[in-house]
């Protein structure tokens, strides 16, 4: 496979999803990634049927889709049965549809994951250098502040809705490139120009991401923190004017905050925790905002704009899992964070590796910290694609010896 064909694979994820959004005035990622996931389907049975075998690596990876969707279906039962009149209804026809959708894109992380790992680095390294530029292109033009599509958003982010989803799409992408170039110009210019637009733009994920990523690709992490920390502190408190009144806001956690984004992200997990006290199981797969209780938050979002919003995202989706699978999903967030820390302790000790598969993977679940804290869109975001793919990469690979032997070749 050469660089031309991966990058137009590559963009079918991570462009397809938000233009459709976009165009067909969708208000999720999901039918994007849907037909995106449904076409590499596709292409495995169409293009290459004969080499449809299953070694143990794909019958492990079918072995784990297949006991996640049965967790899934069957606590989405118990806590009907269970907890069915201690929650709003639940809506069985869009849980129906989303645990299809599912299978779907399951399915497509482990091809993509395939894909990845059976192409050369340098055909891979060439392809995430084309999503670059093409990421700097979307950034210039969106700079210029002209709607291509005809959106009306104050932010028009050309060929995303909004520069949040941008950022999130390019967090990993910077954290792969900030492990290339680790200890070279490039990759300060690189994340300075990004961290600079969010700066511009006025979008904090944005900034985050080139902090994160500059933070966990440096020699000593100890020492970059605590000087960020500093700097952090020289902005909050000498640069009080409005002209920072967006970052000083944003970092204000407090319910009485006006700021719709930090309003947002406290709403999904004051509604997690008002639901998880009505029903320890959560509200069930894809019921957010449908079957879980509201609080006082949601309130004062109403009471300022005259809608509710992001009721169905979260905010963040760690709060959207812990809402929906209750004690389950407090469990798997642990599980998500004990596996974080593991990744990053692992490749800051084999740092100076020159496997570019395995920087990748790495940053696409690092990088994932992101949207389930800061900001999510849902389950069936790229950015969360590519999370999956790494996850199933990572417990394809529990044999120590066998990634060590992969980083040093």
């Amino acid at each position: 496979m050469n660089v031309f064909y991966l990058s137009m694979l590559s963009s079918i994820i991570i462009f397809f999803p938000s233009l459709s959004m976009i165009l067909l005035q969708q208000s999720s990622f999901t039918l994007g990634v849907v037909l995106a996931s449904s076409f590499f389907i596709a292409c495995r049975l169409l293009v290459t049927p004969r080499r449809l075998y299953l070694d143990i690596e794909h019958r492990r990876s079918i072995s784990i889709i297949l006991c996640f969707l049965v967790f899934v279906f069957f606590h989405f039962a118990l806590v009907f049965y269970i907890f069915g009149t201690s929650l709003p209804e639940q809506d069985f026809p869009k849980f129906l549809l989303s645990f299809i959708f599912l299978m779907l894109v399951l399915v497509a992380n482990v091809i993509v994951k395939d894909v990845i790992y059976y192409v050369d680095e340098k055909t891979l390294h060439s392809t995430l250098k084309v999503i670059l530029y093409i990421l700097l292109l979307n950034a210039l033009v969106s700079l210029t502040k002209i709607d291509v599509f005809g959106t009306g958003l104050a932010k028009p982010t050309f060929l995303f809705q909004e520069p949040s989803h941008f950022a999130l799409i390019c967090a990993p992408v910077l954290m792969y490139f900030s492990f290339i170039y680790a200890g070279t110009t490039t990759r300060l210019i690189i994340l300075f120009m990004f961290a600079l637009w969010g700066g511009y733009i006025q979008n904090f994920t944005m900034i985050l991401a080139a902090a994160i990523a500059f933070i966990i690709t440096a020699r000593s992490v100890s020492f970059t923190l605590l000087v960020c920390l500093l700097f952090g502190l020289v902005g909050f408190f000498f640069l009080q004017s409005d002209l920072f009144s967006y970052y000083t806001a944003r970092l204000n956690l407090s319910s009485g905050n006006q700021n719709l984004s930090t309003l947002v992200l406290l709403q999904g997990w004051q509604n997690a925790f008002l639901t998880m006290n009505a029903s320890w199981l959560g509200s069930g797969f894809q019921q957010f905002g449908i079957s879980t209780l509201s609080g006082d938050i949601s309130q004062q979002i109403y009471s300022l704009l005259r809608i509710y919003i992001n009721v169905f995202d979260g905010g963040s989706t760690a709060a959207k899992v812990v809402g929906e699978f209750g004690v389950f999903g407090i469990a798997l967030m642990i599980v998500y964070l004990i596996g974080w820390l593991k990744i990053f302790f692992y490749i800051r000790k084999h740092k100076k590796s020159n496997n570019k598969k395995i920087i990748l993977f790495t940053s696409l679940y690092l990088a994932s910290i992101l949207e389930f804290f800061v900001r999510g869109a849902g389950y069936f975001t790229p950015s969360m694609f590519f999370f999956s793919v790494s996850v199933f990469y990572f417990m394809s690979r529990t044999n120590k010896k066998r990634i060590i032997y992969e980083i040093n070749n």
